[in-house]
């Protein structure tokens, strides 16, 4: 994901674009999870993903917004924004 949008924002917007997307994938990761157990419960009872087949799977929405997020935290750290923004500790990642 490109960080071309972020650029322009001050440390204040890209603190709350970041609120803005964290909600959102937060969102989206619980609908997701339902979407599992949907289908894990759909094949079990009738043999089939009912969840993932009714459009309920938001995985590719999920890596979007996490690809968002990245780009977002990259601009933030690159421009010394206080937290959320600050760099991860040694040996971890920002996924």
């Amino acid at each position: 994901m490109s960080e071309e949008p972020y650029k322009a924002m001050d440390c204040a917007q890209l603190a709350a674009k970041s609120i803005d997307l964290n909600t959102r994938l937060n969102n989206d990761i619980a609908q997701q999870r339902r979407a599992a157990n949907n289908d894990a419960l759909g094949v079990f009872v009738i043999g089939m993903p009912v969840a993932s087949m009714s459009g309920s799977d938001v995985g590719s929405e999920i890596a979007l917004l996490k690809g968002e997020v990245n780009a977002l935290h990259r601009v933030g750290i690159a421009k010394s924004c206080p937290p959320p923004f600050a760099s991860p500790e040694p040996g971890t990642t920002m996924d």
